[in-house]
């Protein structure tokens, strides 16, 4: 029964851990190796997710490479998805657009996001 629970509170506290330690983009150096760019986070290769400062963007990142990528709306439906080759669009419906409907009907939104996704995305 101890084992028991010395493995409940285990498992609480990187649950807990593992919420608050979150990477941001001001987080991130990205470096160049070989004419390519990867993500450093605390001097190494990053493999993990990457938050934009508020939270509308989210990077995933394997061995410093993006292999996602996913933005939303400030109503939190998804904008662009990017599967690291390709990126589809939507609008504030969860309607499919294409990469020149979605730059016509958001520029401003596309603007924002110049600052909230790494540079080599």
């Amino acid at each position: 029964m101890k084992t028991l629970k010395l493995l409940m509170s285990l498992f609480t506290v990187l649950v807990c851990y593992s919420c608050v330690n979150k990477v941001y983009l001001p987080d991130i150096e990205i470096r160049e190796v070989n004419y390519e760019e990867y993500c450093y986070y605390q001097g190494e290769l990053y493999s993990g997710k990457i938050y934009s400062s508020d939270e509308s963007c989210c990077t995933i990142v394997q061995n410093g490479v993006p292999i996602a990528a996913y933005v939303h709306f400030e109503n939190g439906q998804v904008a662009i998805e990017y599967d690291g080759k390709t990126a589809k669009y939507y609008d504030k419906e969860g309607n499919s657009l294409s990469k020149n409907e979605f730059r016509e009907k958001y520029s401003d939104f596309m603007y924002s996001l110049e600052h909230k996704l790494p540079s080599n995305i």
